[in-house]
C-alpha cells in the first residue's frame, strides 16, 4: 500500500501534512474511510469472505485482533485511494494507520467495562464487543475504528446492552486455518459455479452475505 501511495502521490492536488490541523484532517478522512471499508466488508459478501476469519472466534480476546483478512492488504487500498492524490504524504497516512491499527489492538478486550464519556466519541472495548456480537441487535453494527460518531451519524450504532455471544451466525466449529480463512471463499465459488446468468454472478458476488 505504502508504494501504490507514493506512485498516487505523484498526481497530488496539494501539498497537505504539515500543520496540526492538517493531521487532524487526514486523521478523519483515514477513519471515515475505514467505516465505509468495514461497513463494505459486512454488506458485500465478496469482501465478506475476505473478512470473516475476523470474526470467526467464539472468543474475544488481543488474539482476536491478530486474526486479520490476508487479502485485506490488495482490497482495502481502493476506499483509500483519494488520500495521496489529495496530497498528503503516504509516511504521515502509514503513521496515522498504524495508530488506528494499535488502538485497534486495545479494544479487542472483554475486561474492560465501559470508558463513561470516551463511550460518545471513541470505538470502546464495549462498542467493538457489540460489533462482534451475534446476537440479533448487534448484527451489523459498530463499524468504526477510533471514532465511534460515524456509526452514530450513518445509523450503525449499538451500544452494549446484554451479554454478548462471540463468532459467526453459522459458526463453523474448527481451528483449521485453511478452513477458518477460505471457508467463505469456497463457498462464494461454489455459487459462482452454480450461477446461471450475469445477474446471479452480480448477486452472488456483491449483495449481502447469507446469515
Amino acid at each position: 500500500m505504502l508504494s501504490l501511495n507514493y506512485f498516487l502521490y505523484q498526481y497530488r492536488l496539494f501539498n497537505l501534512g504539515d500543520s496540526w490541523y492538517e493531521i487532524a484532517l487526514l486523521f478523519i478522512l483515514m477513519d471515515i474511510s475505514f467505516y465505509w471499508w468495514h461497513r463494505a466488508s459486512h454488506k458485500v459478501r465478496f469482501l465478506w469472505a475476505n473478512h470473516v476469519n475476523h470474526h470467526s472466534s467464539k472468543e474475544y480476546n488481543f488474539s482476536t485482533a491478530l486474526r486479520q483478512p490476508i487479502f485485506s492488504p490488495m482490497l482495502r487500498p481502493f476506499f483509500y485511494l483519494y488520500i495521496p492524490i489529495l496530497g498528503f504524504d503516504p509516511i504521515l497516512i502509514y503513521s496515522v494507520g498504524v495508530f488506528s491499527l494499535i488502538w485497534a489492538v486495545f479494544y479487542h478486550t472483554k475486561h474492560i467495562k465501559k470508558l463513561g464519556i470516551l463511550e460518545w466519541v471513541l470505538v470502546t472495548p464495549s462498542h467493538h464487543r457489540v460489533h462482534h456480537g451475534i446476537n440479533g441487535e448487534y448484527l451489523d453494527k459498530n463499524y468504526g475504528a477510533v471514532f465511534i460518531v460515524w456509526d452514530m451519524i450513518f445509523g450503525t450504532f449499538q451500544p452494549e446492552e446484554r451479554t454478548v455471544k462471540f463468532g459467526i451466525t453459522n459458526n463453523i466449529n474448527t481451528y483449521n486455518p485453511i478452513k477458518v480463512i477460505f471457508h467463505e471463499w469456497r463457498s462464494w465459488l461454489r455459487d459462482l459455479a452454480l450461477s446461471r446468468s450475469l445477474k446471479d454472478v452480480f448477486k452472488n458476488t456483491f449483495h449481502p452475505p447469507r446469515l
